[in-house]
């Protein structure tokens, strides 16, 4: 039987979040929504050089998209996006059932970049704040006491039902909110990690 397209997407998406380099450049691109790759080298401390064959296969496996060039003097700046209609067909769901069958070794892969991935974005919200204004923290605050803002401050530790409970709520409203994507502006990220303590 012929593959699915979208688990060939999968398949690509599985390959790159291997990479904690693609995944970071995703990742500020979910932020930003258009970067270059001078911009991109900044923030992740790197140079240009190292990124390059990142974004190549990035798009080559159509993951992002060249959004625009622009000529600064002698110099030629490409700007980089997202693919959001080919993201958008992969649902959290059908990721999440890949994972389960991948092996032992692409798990662990995958495990260590997504939370070299969560240490980024943690990072780069810490910077955001120390630039913020006193308005802008303001702001913040007012939206964490209506609820807009949630951030626990608790170092909770639960147990294995506690914790299939916990996932399972989540995943019941990740799934809501995928079915019902049309016309919402996003303003808020989605950072959720509920980790077991290793017992070496």
């Amino acid at each position: 039987m012929a593959e699915n397209i979208d688990d060939k997407i999968i398949e690509k998406l599985l390959k790159i979040f291997k990479n904690p380099t693609k995944l970071s450049i995703i990742a500020l691109l979910i932020k930003n929504k258009e970067m270059s790759v001078t911009q991109i080298s900044k923030i992740l401390n790197t140079t240009r050089s190292n990124l390059y064959q990142s974004i190549k296969d990035l798009l080559n496996d159509k993951i992002i998209l060249l959004s625009r060039i622009q000529v600064n003097k002698n110099y030629v700046e490409k700007y980089y996006k997202l693919n959001f209609d080919l993201l958008d067909r992969v649902k959290s769901a059908n990721l999440m059932e890949a994972i389960k069958k991948s092996s032992i070794e692409d798990f662990k892969d995958l495990t260590i970049s997504f939370l070299i991935i969560n240490s980024l974005i943690s990072n780069i919200l810490i910077d955001d704040l120390k630039r913020s204004s006193e308005n802008k923290i303001k702001e913040f605050k007012e939206k964490w006491l209506n609820n807009n803002i949630y951030i626990s401050m608790s170092f909770l530790t639960i147990s294995d039902e506690e914790a299939k409970e916990f996932s399972s709520i989540i995943d019941k409203f990740i799934n809501k909110v995928e079915l019902n994507k049309e016309t919402k502006i996003e303003s808020h990220l989605l950072l959720v990690l509920l980790f077991p303590w290793f017992y070496l």
